[in-house]
């Protein structure tokens, strides 16, 4: 349970689907995980993330100089040039992940009465997101997803925004195998407000392929709509 305006409702994950019989198979519990690498990929800017799943990391390279023993930064050497180390481990490309959004305030600008029910009503910024993603929304609980998944090897956590190159030091190259940096993502996409499922085994996924499909059963709590008359949800 979470509060979301004062009210006190269940968790809630929503999924945008291109296509009515995708949205269709995840009401049916069939969850299309795609790998990690495939969002490094695409040259798109609203889901393509060439960090997505690695530890970008800032660096500033020193030249040293033998004979002289003097030393010269590259940013001495090429002002304004930027240089980011990325830092991951082997498999990180096939790691099957189910993106979703949570739904809570950071997504919403209001509720308000109607009859007996309330409706929740979008931050045009999300409905503009997601209407790139697909014309369908599928709207289903959590705690019914994350019952369904307690068989499976699978980590599930809401994603955090930061300016994703600050985050990390040199430091962080010794973690980069404990699966946390597939949950930071860069500020330029909090408006996708992500929820993730990743099962970490990157052999689910064969080398000619690079989906995964997991059928956990029928998500009984599931709604579809169309994401281009959707202005808000009514719980």
């Amino acid at each position: 349970m979470s509060k979301v305006f004062g009210n006190q409702i269940n968790n809630f994950l929503l999924k945008v689907c291109e296509k009515e019989e995708y949205a269709k198979d995840l009401k049916a519990g069939k969850l299309y995980m795609k790998e990690s690498g495939y969002f490094r990929k695409l040259e798109d800017n609203y889901r393509g993330d060439y960090n997505d799943g690695k530890i970008p990391i800032k660096s500033d390279l020193v030249k040293y100089n033998k004979l002289d023993n003097s030393s010269e930064r590259f940013s001495e050497v090429f002002p304004g040039v930027k240089v980011v180390l990325q830092a991951g481990f082997q498999g990180d490309d096939k790691i099957p992940i189910f993106c979703s959004t949570l739904f809570n305030e950071k997504i919403l600008q209001g509720v308000y009465k109607k009859g007996e029910h309330k409706v929740y009503q979008f931050k045009s910024s999300y409905i503009n997101e997601m209407r790139r993603f697909g014309k369908y929304m599928v709207v289903f609980r959590l705690d019914e997803l994350i019952s369904k998944l307690k068989d499976e090897n699978a980590i599930g956590d809401v994603v955090s925004y930061w300016k994703i190159e600050e985050l990390y030091g040199l430091r962080n190259i010794n973690t980069s195998h404990n699966y946390r940096q597939f949950f930071n993502k860069d500020i330029a996409y909090q408006n996708q407000n992500e929820y993730r499922i990743l099962i970490p085994d990157s052999k689910l996924i064969e080398k000619n392929k690079d989906f995964h499909i997991l059928s956990v059963g029928e998500l009984v709590t599931a709604r579809i709509f169309e994401t281009m008359n959707i202005e808000g949800i009514e719980f």
